[in-house]
């Protein structure tokens, strides 16, 4: 009882240091796939009349949203099969009327145009914005993607954890729950459909513990991300400073978080 007590105590401890520390085990360097994309992504270009500061916040809701739903989303334009969200506040000056017009542009698909009429003209409400955000997230979603499409990875490799056989069966367990449920299968030989998935991807992930002063323990963790012709396609860096003694309590919060923060990232390079 006393143990499940200290463990619990040392979960809080370590997750509120993660707050403070500023989300540990965030990509620190992510590359850009070097082989031609045969996927899209959603480009979220700025809103023309509104400030900046609503700019942003309706971009990170619609971010935000897009992202709980699997959808891959990004601020930064990657190719010419990306969708590109651009949107247009108008207010009528003889009228109480205000909306927002999104077009949704890409150069192998029908462009695609949503208007919404707003309530009001608070744009600076947060209710507003959650309507803009909500009623472009469920547009796309119809319109443009299906949601649970499965990634495949048949070739998964984790180092650096053969010291302990405890830390690197729970970080596999882990690591394939979360996939699970976020669309992502790993697949072994034994498995009925093994030989007759043509698209894949391999994972080779890689730990380094380097003890630094009073104790502590830099944990470096590196993603590499192949296809199926076993090409290096992208990479993620990951790293944060942990008390060396609380790891063996919390090495499945730490998984997890690892893990989760990798997961934006991982699913645009195999994506694209």
């Amino acid at each position: 009882m006393m143990r499940n007590i200290l463990k619990y105590i040392l979960c809080i401890f370590f997750l509120f240091g993660c707050f403070q520390m500023n989300k540990p085990f965030q990509n620190s360097k992510t590359t850009s796939p070097i082989y031609n994309p045969i996927n899209s992504i959603i480009f979220i270009d700025n809103i023309i009349g509104v400030s900046e500061k609503v700019n942003l916040n309706i971009k990170k809701r619609i971010y935000n949203n897009l992202i709980k739903k699997n959808i891959l989303t990004s601020y930064e334009y990657y190719n010419e099969n990306d969708y590109i969200v651009k949107a247009t506040l108008i207010k009528y000056s003889k009228t109480d009327k205000i909306k927002m017009i999104f077009n949704i542009n890409s150069s192998i698909y029908n462009d695609m145009k949503l208007e919404i009429i707003l309530p009001n003209d608070n744009i600076n409400d947060s209710n507003i914005q959650n309507i803009i955000s909500d009623k472009i997230t469920s547009f796309i979603e119809k319109n443009i993607f299906k949601i649970n499409n499965i990634t495949y990875i048949k070739n998964l490799e984790i180092s650096g954890l053969k010291n302990d056989k405890k830390l690197k069966n729970i970080f596999n367990q882990t690591l394939r729950s979360i996939f699970s449920s976020n669309s992502l299968k790993i697949l072994d030989e034994k498995d009925d459909n093994y030989s007759d998935i043509k698209k894949y991807s391999s994972l080779k992930i890689n730990f380094s513990f380097d003890i630094i002063e009073n104790e502590r323990v830099n944990i470096r963790v590196i993603w590499e991300i192949f296809n199926e012709k076993n090409q290096l396609i992208g990479s993620i860096k990951q790293e944060n400073i942990i008390k060396k003694s609380v790891i063996p309590y919390v090495w499945k919060e730490i998984s997890t978080k690892i893990i989760e923060m990798s997961l934006t990232e991982l699913n645009m390079i195999i994506n694209l």
